[in-house]
């Protein structure tokens, strides 16, 4: 996604394919965005094969799709 790209752009485009919960932009300290970012869906099963996979555009940038993967207790002595 370009670097013009807001949590708004990215909640009125993903909105269409489902309900959504959070979005957030990946910024540098100095507030500049690092042109990716997170959108998390109420449901998983609505919106996975509409989106991974597919070619999907905001503000004329391409916009990668993935499915976010959950990290285990990274650090955590056992």
């Amino acid at each position: 996604m370009g670097p013009s790209a807001t949590e708004a752009d990215l909640f009125k485009y993903f909105s269409t394919f489902g309900a959504i919960t959070d979005v957030v932009i990946i910024r540098k300290p100095q507030g500049q965005s690092c042109c990716f970012g997170f959108v998390e869906f109420e449901s998983e099963l609505a919106i996975k094969d509409d989106l991974v996979g597919c070619s999907h555009f905001i503000g004329g940038n391409q916009v990668k799709v993935n499915m976010a993967s959950v990290r285990g207790n990274r650090g955590q002595k056992g």
